[in-house]
């Protein structure tokens, strides 16, 4: 008997994002958990990606924004502890 429930596998994209983010977790001594919660995925719209569940584009842009937000305020860190 063939299952009406319609299979998906993660892409490269989504595989490379959730080790990102336990690396960016690691390092900020955050929980993985949250990380992941925050992460929005789609079936992919390419053909030879169908059944591939892939990171919306909504999400990457925020994604994005934030990794630009830490990096300056690690940066800001940086700044302050060379000049004590």
């Amino acid at each position: 008997m063939e299952s009406k429930t319609k299979v998906f596998s993660l892409s490269d994209q989504l595989i490379r994002q959730m080790a990102d983010l336990l690396c960016l977790s690691m390092a900020t001594n955050t929980n993985i958990g949250d990380h992941f919660r925050l992460v929005k995925v789609e079936e992919s719209d390419i053909q030879e990606m169908e059944g591939k569940l892939v990171l919306t584009h909504d999400y990457v842009d925020q994604y994005n924004k934030h990794i630009i937000e830490l990096t300056k305020e690690m940066e800001k860190q940086a700044a302050s502890l060379k000049a004590d």
